[in-house]
This record gives C-alpha cells, structure tokens and sequence, in this order.
C-alpha cells in the first residue's frame, strides 16, 4: 500500500513543529503519542488546537497512544508495535524526533534504526529560548536524518527470553528450555536417520545461550549439583519489552 505514516510525540512544542510536516508531503496517518493523563499542565488544550487543525485536512489519526513520554523502553516498545502494524501492511514509518522529549526522540531514532524507518527533524526558522505553546511559527523543511543499521536479538534469543518468563521465579532449568525449543522447531535434529540425543540436544541449546550470556548479558547460568538453571536478567526482561517476539 506504501502509505506515509507519522508517529508525532506530542509535549509541549510548537505548533508548528508538529503540524507542518504532516501536510507537505501529506501524511496517510498520524499516530500522537501523549503523556499520561494529568502529567503535563495545560497539554490538553494545545492538543486540542492541533488536532483541530488536522481535522480541516481529513488526515485520519489516532490520539489515545498514552505513555510516559520520559520512560525509554515504553517509547521504543510502543514505536515497534506501532512500526509492526504498518510494515505488514507495507506502509513506511516516519518519526518526527524534533517534537516530545529528548527521551521521545532518542526513541524514535532508535526505533528507525533497528526496524529501518525514518526519523526526521523539524528545524525552526528563527528558534526562541521562550517556551512556545500553540502558536504558529516558521519552520524549515522537516530533515530526514541518517540512520545506521543495529544489531538485533534473533528469532531463537527472543524465544528463549519469551520461554524463561513465563516461570516461576522466571527460572528455567536446561531440559525444559530443551523440550520446548524442540517442539518449536528451534532446536531440530542435523542427521534425522540418527537418534537424537539428549547430548545432542543441550548442545544445540548451549549453542543459543551462549551469546546470550556472555555477549548480550540476557540470561544468568546458575549451577545446583547437576542441574542447571537459566534466569532471566533485567537486561534480558528490557530487551523482550523493547524487540518483542520477531517473526521467524
């Protein structure tokens, strides 16, 4: 379909920031990412006067995204599940990064990287050290900033993470990580006219939790007599907000 979709952050920015670049080139869709309601004095009625202007344009939008616009891990989450949504529907992303916090924009500019989107910055013509509150002012034209390629956790990583969570104590033991990356097909058999082993298997699985563990820091190994446990750790609990389950 390859429609223009912007995700806009909305804080305490300038009107015109926010607006104009929705309407040259026209944007197919907005996504307004807010603040939790009550968290910023006055938000309410400056949104309500850019909405209004939207509204004279037919551009379709969605303004009930409430996160905390200062919580990086919610921002780059809510900017995946939204980038998810349009992609399948082969639609292009773009994040205006000059408008919200400076948490919004180091999100969004994150997200662009890591799901190959495009960030953008609205300059203003004559910038002001005065807060500026819907007004209309002169901006240049929105820039397209330059965004670089960044390592993502695959498809196996993920499950794993998704797998240790979903235990008590988000502790797994090793044989249970086995079975079930087995009946997920993750963990598979190279010979299938030989017997699969229980060796064979843990191999396959030592294989996947190794970067985990010594590069990525997601998971901890802990050693009882024979048994082995792995555990999630906070790093690992932050990438599975921000990355999700990615398609295989």
């Amino acid at each position: 379909m390859d429609k223009r979709i912007h995700i806009v952050p909305v804080g305490y920015d300038s009107y015109s920031r926010v607006v104009e670049p929705l309407l040259d080139p026209r944007a197919d869709k907005i996504y307004f990412i807010r603040h939790e309601k009550g968290a910023i004095r006055n938000h309410n009625k400056f949104f309500k006067t850019i909405t209004k202007e939207i509204e004279k344009t037919g551009i379709p939008y969605d303004d009930q995204i409430e996160i905390d616009i200062w919580d990086l891990f919610q921002c780059v989450e809510i900017f995946r599940k939204i980038i998810e949504k349009e992609t399948v529907k082969q639609n292009h992303v773009f994040i205006n990064v000059s408008t919200g916090t400076k948490v919004t924009a180091m999100a969004g500019i994150l997200a662009c990287m890591m799901w190959n989107q495009t960030p953008y910055y609205v300059k203003l013509t004559n910038p002001t050290k005065k807060r500026i509150v819907a007004r209309k002012i002169a901006v240049d034209e929105a820039e397209k900033l330059p965004t670089f390629d960044i390592k993502k956790p695959d498809y196996k990583t993920m499950k794993v993470l998704e797998r240790i969570v979903s235990f008590k104590d988000e502790m797994v033991r090793k044989w249970q990580l086995t079975d079930y990356l087995v009946d997920e097909g993750i963990i598979k058999p190279v010979n299938r006219k030989k017997t699969f082993s229980v060796n064979a298997k843990l191999a396959q699985l030592q294989v996947i939790l190794y970067p985990m563990e010594k590069y990525w820091k997601f998971i901890e190994t802990e050693h009882r007599g024979s048994r082995s446990q792995v555990k999630i750790t906070e790093k690992g609990k932050q990438a599975l907000q921000i990355f999700g389950i990615p398609k295989d």
